[in-house]
């Protein structure tokens, strides 16, 4: 089956990776990889998509009036559409299970929901879990923002972030929970595709709290690096 590209007007609200960065070089090129396997995983399961252009010159302003994000791909199943966006799982192990977990930030999170909300049609992830291979896990965006919302909210409503504020107020009263990474377990993915069935595989519920306080835990040491930093550009600040 042949790859159709889709040109459509869209914004994620980032600037191009300088080609001079290595590392992020490294991370544009295994997203690149991933959507392109992607492509490859539904000729083989004879699932018929377009892929979305991405192209900052595709991208008009409504998208980035609304902080939109536009997913990837449009497949279709049996009985229906799917938006898909396509990212890379990463192989940092969290905890001393060393379970590795799916990562996303919230700007990308609401991005995808918001295109969801927009234009009511079913926004996925699709996470390839290794780029020699072609083995992809799937969640909607919508269990992605109800993960996302019983995190934050309960994490905000116990007064976590409150300790931080006394040490850096300015910084902290912007939000620093939008800034660190909601990190997804494998339980709430899906790992089968196809024409007939859609996206199947049962997922696990109620396990909130567990999850508040792993989330604690990996925020601790991001926590911890965001003050450093902040420290360190203020005293060179306050040299000039």
């Amino acid at each position: 089956m042949q790859e159709q590209v889709l040109s459509q007007n869209a914004n994620e609200g980032k600037k191009p990776i300088e080609d001079d960065n290595e590392y992020l070089q490294k991370i544009k090129e295994n997203s690149e990889k991933a959507e392109y396997l992607f492509g490859e995983y539904l000729n083989k399961i004879e699932i018929p998509f377009f892929r979305v252009d991405q192209k900052i010159n595709s991208k008009c302003d409504v998208f980035f009036k609304k902080d939109i994000k536009r997913p990837d791909y449009i497949i279709q199943t049996k009985n229906d559409y799917f938006y898909i966006d396509v990212k890379q799982r990463s192989t940092t192990k969290y905890d001393k299970s060393n379970e590795k977990r799916f990562t996303l930030d919230r700007k990308n999170i609401l991005g995808l929901f918001y295109f969801q909300e927009e234009f009511h049609q079913k926004v996925w992830l699709a996470y390839i879990d290794d780029l020699e291979k072609t083995n992809f896990y799937f969640v909607s965006i919508s269990k992605v923002y109800e993960y996302y919302n019983n995190i934050i909210n309960t994490i905000v409503g116990d007064n976590y972030f409150d300790r931080f504020t006394e040490i850096y107020d300015d910084f902290f009263s912007k939000g620093t929970e939008n800034s660190l990474l909601i990190y997804i377990p494998e339980r709430l993915f899906y790992n089968q595709l196809s024409f007939d069935k859609g996206f199947y595989k049962d997922s696990d519920k109620d396990f909130y709290k567990d999850e508040v306080e792993y989330h604690k835990s990996i925020w601790e040491k991001d926590i911890t690096k965001m003050i450093d930093n902040i420290y360190w550009e203020l005293q060179k600040y306050y040299k000039n």
